[in-house]
């Protein structure tokens, strides 16, 4: 009879506390702990994903700027294509003979058999107030650059300024440095 009192007592106890009685013996986690520690995975897990979504994010964003930065860079040489004729690089004239860039785009005022030629009208553009060079090719065409720049919108305003100057003749173009 005692046993089956015992035994009664410990059915009751396991029906009321289920497996967190042995848990709490065995030195193991209960039901609140694991339900807990599943919450905190959740949560991380979700901190994680979110933390990849922001950088997707931030990478098209960047990527839609640069998108957007080419389209712009597109729509001035188009501008300046359109307005002057084609963009000329060095390669075109066979290389270069003498001269070095000191940027990516030039405004061509003037070309010239002639170096002394060049380097007279490049003196005039000087005093003009213009920054300028000679730059000689190997086909024997030497050509004097104003308005250095790295940035074809800035070349395309400095085309426009310099097609408007009544100083230079007309024809300028860009000369492209790649």
């Amino acid at each position: 009879m005692r046993i089956v009192k015992i035994l009664l007592i410990i059915g009751a106890l396991i029906s009321l506390t289920g497996c967190d009685f042995f848990r709490i013996l065995a030195g193991r986690p209960t039901s609140a702990d694991i339900e807990e520690i599943r919450t905190e995975i959740k949560r991380v897990e979700q901190e994680a994903l979110q933390a990849r979504l922001d950088s997707l994010e931030k990478v098209r964003v960047a990527r839609q700027k640069d998108s957007l930065a080419r389209v712009d860079s597109i729509a001035a040489i188009d501008s300046i294509v359109e307005k002057t004729g084609p963009l000329l690089n060095p390669e075109n004239f066979k290389g270069m003979t003498s001269g070095e860039f000191e940027a990516r785009y030039y405004v061509v005022v003037g070309a010239f058999r002639s170096s002394a030629n060049a380097y007279a009208f490049k003196h005039k553009a000087d005093e003009h107030g213009y920054q300028s060079r000679v730059f000689c090719f190997k086909n024997g065409l030497c050509v004097v650059g104003v308005c250095p720049t790295n940035h074809i919108r800035e070349a395309q305003r400095s085309l426009k300024k310099v097609s408007e100057d009544s100083f230079f003749p007309k024809g300028a173009w860009v000369l492209v440095n790649e």
